[in-house]
């Protein structure tokens, strides 16, 4: 029997059906929401007037989220060259949180449902990247991705600390006291988990 074959001798029962209606409803639900919220944002002047005062060279863009789509429309609308960095590979985080939402179905079902939405995720986010002049990804294999799919300039962008600046070394406190500074978001697609 082969595989397509399998899936569909596994049919879903009512209740599984029920389960896949309320968690597309609950997936699909904050699209309005975000709509919205963009809507709001482009017609309220003060983020545009707050832009023209600062009078920007550049834009940074860092993904598909609301305040680099709006960054990236008034670039657009300015002419001012953007700038974008890849930081979150959100076609895989999107087919994790997919397939970890469907687990109760058919794994051949989940299967064919997360590559689809993780190749069109990454579709669209490439399709996204073509807006800025220049775009920075944090490895050669994304570099080498978006430089292809959005025939725009990539380059790397290497992360790390500067160990002779940032060195316990040059600490002005030596109090026993661990102290822990960061910048950025703790979100769960960035695969942060909390020590002990």
């Amino acid at each position: 029997m082969s595989r397509i074959e399998k899936a569909k001798s596994q049919k879903l029962t009512r209740r599984e059906k029920g389960q896949v209606k309320d968690r597309m409803k609950n997936m699909l639900m904050f699209l309005p929401n975000m709509v919205k919220l963009l809507g709001k944002l482009l017609t309220d002047n003060r983020v545009l007037r707050a832009l023209v005062k600062f009078s920007p060279d550049v834009l940074h863009i860092t993904g598909l989220n609301d305040v680099s789509i709006i960054g990236a429309y008034l670039g657009w609308k300015m002419q001012i060259p953007i700038i974008g960095s890849w930081h979150t590979n959100i076609h895989e985080f999107a087919a994790h949180r997919l397939a970890k939402m469907f687990r109760f179905m058919p794994d051949s079902a989940v299967s064919t449902l997360t590559k689809f939405a993780e190749r069109k995720i990454l579709d669209g986010s490439v399709l996204y990247y073509k807006m800025p002049k220049v775009v920075l990804a944090p490895n050669q294999e994304l570099v080498d991705l978006l430089g292809k799919g959005t025939n725009r300039k990539a380059f790397l962008m290497t992360r790390g600390v500067d160990t002779d600046v940032f060195s316990p070394d040059n600490r002005a406190v030596h109090d026993d006291v661990f102290r822990f500074g960061f910048v950025g978001r703790l979100r769960a697609e960035k695969k942060c988990a909390p020590s002990g």
